[in-house]
């Protein structure tokens, strides 16, 4: 990741290109938005100079003795064109609505979808997760998002070039025109018009120069991470955690209003601190540029003026001169500003890109997974050595394990031993540090990797429930078949909790989107993502602490209606609760990081080792459950 003072160094040259690529794909969301919203914005600027044009020549009709009938139809032409721009700029501005907001919502898709995409490794990178809360922040801070802004600073640069270049040929007489009386060499009359124009231009200039500082002090601040970093909380964490009911209990139990409260006043006081410094060079600014704009009205007035007092300009030209100098003015400054806006947010467009260009290290295979009616697969652990990214400590060390698909099996040992690590490794959602995992003979890495994962079906102890239908969540995607997911749904143990639901699987978890939705209990998700597990048909179930929620009557009932949930599909039972293990074939036990233990219940108990050592740690709490009397011989 580059910090913030390399990400600002940009160059013209990659400036340049990243523009090319924002107009790519604001053509690619939004086709012909933009060269519409050019033509839109060139018309308002053509339209202002409608009611300058009218105005001298009214004053000048009048002045000069014109027939009202003339004046009148002038007038009313004028005002027909003036109508007729407004009313059909107004109909491309509502055909453009939906466009625009296509702009914001796509780069949105676009940014969630690199997150769905990436790499699990970079997932859980807290360097990657910061660099995702500023690429949304970036695009949110902004109506509409960052491509909306750049369509809108590259409309309005053509808007402004227009009303340059209308103003300059509107006004083109107070330069050109002298009077009669110094046509033969009046030299003041001559350089006044030039000498004037540099001073207003000059004026100009400096003024622009100052708001561009206004405006860069503005964009740099979002970009900051004194104003990031509290921003960041503010969003991801007090909007998030406040503004679900589900954290209203907490609050209240734990009296945390008054914390929460002042934790949040706090952090705003922070980011006010970088607002205030902004506003205070705003208020400098500010006041040097009323001092430019009295001082380049004052030129303005005293040149038309002096044109006027020469006899060089007429009445109605004065009136037209006036408002085409302002209207030169507002080019300019818009111009300045549209470069300047853009600049900044150019910056932070290449924070985007540069998050979306970022590559997947994961080697991706080229073999299809062999797709076995009999499920015959063997995995195998050869010197396997693991540590987490950033990390110096090995979570796995020399690792060599072997697993024959087709059997019940459990994988177990004390918390932080290594075992989810251990499954995440055989999803491949890491690769190993060193050493290999295989299928079949043949290094994982090199298989599909879409068609390695649909070889499972993975219970997490932290997997969530969206809250959609209970069938959306069981289908999860996949093609729905509303009998079978019902049957899932019942194997997992949900039966007579879904005969209480009106509308069945139907039914909406909780209430974020549905105020008829139901509650839904830890246990209860979890028994869901059973039969979500179920449902996917992969052959091979891994279910990591998949009882951790349920009380022991539930967990009881899972465990022996365990083959009846699975069916003939291969499980592996991940679990600090040895109860689990009494219902499986083979038993692996994991002490840092290595395979302490390996065999059946029986075997492994009369072995006395670090299994035993944990049955009968374990043991009085379920003697005194009372649920598991008689599973081992009549004693647990």
């Amino acid at each position: 990741m580059k910090s913030e003072n390399e990400k600002k160094n940009v160059s013209l040259k990659e400036k340049t290109a990243l523009l090319k690529r924002a107009v790519k794909d604001i053509h690619r969301i939004s086709p012909g938005y933009l060269t519409q919203r050019c033509i839109i914005q060139s018309v308002q600027a053509m339209e202002q100079f409608i009611p300058i044009w009218l105005s001298g020549f009214i004053v000048d009709g009048i002045s000069g003795g014109k027939p009202i009938k003339e004046l009148i139809a002038v007038i009313v032409i004028f005002l027909v064109a003036g109508f007729l721009l407004q009313s059909a700029q107004q109909c491309f501005q509502k055909l453009l609505m939906v466009k625009m907001h296509r702009l914001k919502f796509y780069m949105d898709i676009d940014i969630n979808e690199k997150i769905l995409n990436m790499d699990y490794t970079k997932i859980e990178d807290a360097a990657v997760q910061r660099e995702n809360d500023k690429v949304s922040l970036f695009n949110n801070n902004y109506w509409c998002g960052l491509l909306y802004q750049v369509g809108e600073s590259v409309s309005g640069f053509c808007e402004c070039v227009i009303m340059i270049a209308g103003a300059l040929i509107t006004a083109s007489d107070i330069f050109t025109r002298v009077s009669a009386a110094s046509a033969g060499g009046g030299i003041m009359e001559h350089l006044a018009a030039p000498l004037a124009a540099a001073v207003i231009i000059l004026l100009m200039i400096i003024e622009n120069i100052g708001a561009g500082k206004k405006m860069n002090a503005d964009e740099t601040m979002y970009s900051s991470e004194e104003y990031l970093y509290p921003q960041r909380i503010i969003d991801n964490y007090f909007v998030e955690y406040c503004g679900t009911y589900q954290s209203g209990k907490d609050i209240r139990l734990y009296g945390q209003k008054d914390f929460l409260i002042n934790r949040l006043i706090g952090l705003w006081e922070k980011r006010d601190l970088v607002y205030g410094r902004v506003d205070r060079l705003c208020m400098r600014t500010d006041a040097v540029n009323q001092l430019l704009w009295l001082a380049r009205t004052v030129t303005v007035y005293t040149l038309v003026g002096f044109k006027a007092i020469t006899g060089s300009l007429s009445a109605g030209e004065v009136v037209k001169d006036v408002q085409s100098f302002n209207r030169l003015w507002m080019g300019i400054n818009g111009l300045a500003g549209d470069i300047t806006h853009l600049n900044g947010i150019l910056i932070y467009l290449k924070s985007i890109y540069d998050f979306l260009d970022m590559p997947d290290e994961k080697y991706m295979g080229t073999i299809p997974t062999e797709k076995r009616d009999d499920n015959e697969y063997e995995f195998e652990f050869k010197h396997v050595w693991f540590k987490y990214p950033g990390s110096k400590q090995f979570v796995l060390k020399d690792l060599n394990l072997k697993w024959r698909i087709g059997e019940k099996m459990a994988l177990v040992g004390r918390n932080g031993c290594g075992k989810t690590t251990l499954v995440k490794l055989l999803c491949r959602l890491y690769d190993p540090t060193e050493g290999e995992i295989t299928l079949n003979g043949i290094d994982i890495k090199k298989y599909k990797y879409e068609d390695y994962m649909a070889l499972f079906s993975v219970v997490f102890q932290d997997s969530r429930m969206f809250s959609f239908s209970i069938a959306d969540n069981v289908a999860a995607g996949g093609e729905r078949d509303e009998e079978r997911i019902e049957e899932c749904v019942v194997r997992a143990g949900l039966g007579d909790r879904l005969r209480e639901m009106e509308k069945g699987i139907n039914t909406c978890l909780y209430r974020d989107f549905d105020e008829k939705g139901v509650e839904i209990s830890g246990g209860e998700a979890q028994k869901l993502c059973l039969a979500r597990a179920v449902y996917k048909g992969a052959p091979f179930i891994v279910l990591d602490e998949p009882t951790a929620a349920l009380d022991p009557t539930s967990e009881y009932d899972i465990y022996t209606k365990f083959n009846e949930i699975v069916g003939t599909r291969t499980a592996v039972y991940i679990s600090h609760r040895l109860s689990s293990c009494k219902f499986c074939d083979d038993i692996t036990v994991l002490k840092d990081g290595t395979v302490a233990e390996k065999g059946s219940h029986e075997e492994l108990l009369k072995k006395g080792g670090v299994y035993s050592g944990m049955w009968n740690a374990q043991a009085e709490y379920y003697k005194d459950s009372g649920l598991y009397e008689n599973q081992r011989g009549g004693n647990v």
